[in-house]
């Protein structure tokens, strides 16, 4: 027994147990449970050494090895007391030390949706390649042979000299992808490429455009890079910023100037005041049709005068006057800084979720609106070696000559979702930053399966399966888009993508999206909505359907399970 407290502690000399972790384990965990309470006293050393019949040493080391924990308080001269662990018996105090998780640990949870989907092997699921139809014999050989070599060395042991080669000839012939061997890394995913790039060209607070709809995955990424996000409408060109000097409908994004995208000399200085606070200087030739377009304009900003606020920002919108004061006809109308973009992300080959191609003139505009604002452009090549209508369009990086694209790609979709091996291909400039920032973050990639790649690529093995795969993609496209329109056509309107691996559905009426996913996720059917891959702008509902690892009749049994949901759901969605 110890002192006046009615506390037993039994010790087993013969165990093996250190007798002072019999004693800490023993006084601890009656503290915990209740058993001791704060401000009881006990024995002291000596008397507790004599009573379990031990060394004082031993009582000693134990009794401090407690108080160094928390458990007992230890003052010269007196015997240990039990110290106050919390509010509730057993519940160890928090202290200013304690670990609080960070404001981007807590955010993480938002940002998490696109990585957090229904399981994927399920028919219809968008986004995979059908490991059916890959070679894998041939894969598994260049496997082989890649580890026998994974021993040589070369200068950069992170990005292997030979599949940086071997990638960049492949992409410069299937993409037009023009770059230097040392601007090219690899990384597990495109989405740590795509974390990389936007850490590398933002800082906390600073504007990053995207697509809306958009990838949800450049969405986490630019947020975890500390961004201001803003959504910009996707149209039938592409991301929609006013490149041709039509107003653009921005949501809740930044408006850019009037004639964004075309070529415009020094601003004149404010002329004639029209009542509305837009000066007008004097006029060129070549000003001229641009001013007819602003006068149509106008007429229709009268129109909607009556929607004004007191509120500056409560101006109507499309012609990009919300808070101006005046406007320059062939002079670019300067935004706050706070609304010119940092970074802006788009997916131009095949956007992400709608399949919609960025046509030439947008693409043009959007270099020239990086040029002006100083921003850069993340370039995700997503699914773009599959392309069933018309050729495909270069990348935006091969037109860069600036050096402001980074370019991100994944051998996820081109071979299977095993083959996690992304990859960035940085402007020059920023070569260096990114090497460091590869290493520090460990995102690199096994050397034998970087010298596997190569091998796959070399050997034509990859070029090869690309375009068997666009033949079979191509029919698998037009077999589910021909079902839906027959079972489903008064429903929802298909859209029949140009390349890719999934298909778009807007629900008609006001069908929500959310809730019928869950129905076909119990029903054993993969697919997204399109609802939530909206940022900041009105959203629209949808199903994002996949077609590429499915067989025609897979798809079929699925478009069943689909009518039928739709079936039993309507009338609570009507």
């Amino acid at each position: 027994m110890i002192g006046p407290v009615p506390f037993h502690i039994s010790l087993n000399k013969t165990g093996g147990v250190p007798l002072q972790k019999q004693i800490c384990d023993q006084v601890r965990a009656a503290a915990l449970g209740g058993r001791l309470q704060p401000g009881q006293q006990l024995s002291s050393s000596r008397e507790l050494a004599a009573t379990l019949g031990v060394a004082r040493n031993t009582v000693a080391d134990a009794l401090a090895q407690l108080a160094i924990e928390g458990f007992l308080d230890i003052r010269q001269g007196r015997r240990p007391v039990v110290a106050k662990l919390g509010a509730k018996s057993g519940e160890m105090a928090s202290t200013p030390s304690s670990p609080r998780p960070s404001r981007w640990a807590t955010a993480l949870d938002a940002s998490d949706w696109p990585f957090r989907q229904e399981p994927s092997g399920v028919p219809l699921a968008p986004g995979m390649a059908d490991p059916r139809e890959f070679p894998h014999d041939l894969w598994a050989r260049c496997l082989r042979g890649g580890a026998r070599h994974a021993e040589a060395r070369d200068s950069d042991d992170l990005n292997r000299q030979p599949l940086r080669e071997a990638l960049l000839a492949h992409l410069a012939h299937a993409r037009g992808v023009r770059a230097e061997p040392h601007q090219l890394f690899f990384t597990p995913s495109a989405q740590a490429a795509l974390d990389l790039c936007a850490r590398l060209v933002l800082n906390p607070g600073d504007a990053a455009w995207m697509e809306s709809p958009g990838y949800g995955g450049a969405r986490a990424a630019l947020l975890n890079a500390g961004a201001t996000l803003h959504g910009i409408e996707v149209d039938a060109e592409g991301m929609s910023f006013a490149d041709d000097g039509k107003a653009a409908d921005w949501g809740d994004g930044p408006r850019p100037a009037l004639g964004a995208g075309a070529a415009s000399g020094p601003g004149p200085a404010p002329g004639t005041d029209f009542g509305l606070g837009l000066g007008l200087g004097p006029i060129s030739d070549s000003g001229l049709d641009e001013l007819d377009a602003f006068t149509a304009r106008l007429d229709e900003f009268i129109a909607r005068l009556d929607t004004f606020t007191a509120k500056p920002d409560a101006a109507p919108t499309g012609l990009g006057l919300a808070g101006a004061t005046s406007l320059h006809v062939g002079a670019q109308q300067h935004r706050p800084e706070r609304e010119n973009p940092k970074a802006i992300f788009v997916t131009p080959s095949h956007q992400y979720p709608t399949g919609v191609l960025m046509s030439a003139p947008r693409r043009q505009a959007l270099l020239d609106l990086a040029r002006r604002t100083g921003a850069a452009i993340l370039e995700d090549d997503y699914d773009s070696e599959f392309h069933y209508d018309g050729r495909p369009v270069a990348a935006l990086q091969g037109l860069d000559t600036d050096g402001r694209v980074f370019h991100v790609g994944t051998f996820a979709k081109a071979m299977i979702g095993d083959v996690r091996v992304g990859y960035a291909i940085v402007p020059a400039a920023f070569a260096d930053a990114f090497a460091l920032a590869q290493r520090q973050t460990g995102q690199i990639v096994a050397p034998s399966l970087q010298a596997g790649l190569a091998m796959f690529i070399e050997r034509g093995h990859l070029a090869a399966h690309i375009r068997r795969m666009n033949r079979i993609y191509r029919e698998r496209r037009d077999c589910l888009v021909q079902l839906l329109r027959d079972r489903l056509g008064d429903r929802l309107q298909v859209q029949s993508p140009p390349g890719g691996m999934q298909a778009l559905a807007t629900l008609a009426g006001d069908q929500d999206d959310v809730t019928l996913i869950r129905r076909l996720a119990s029903a054993g059917v993969g697919a997204r909505p399109l609802s939530r891959h909206y940022v900041g702008t009105p959203a629209r509902h949808g199903l994002l359907l996949g077609f590429a690892a499915w067989r025609a009749e897979e798809m079929a049994l699925a478009v069943d399970k689909l009518a039928a949901a739709m079936d039993i759901f309507s009338p609570s969605m009507e």
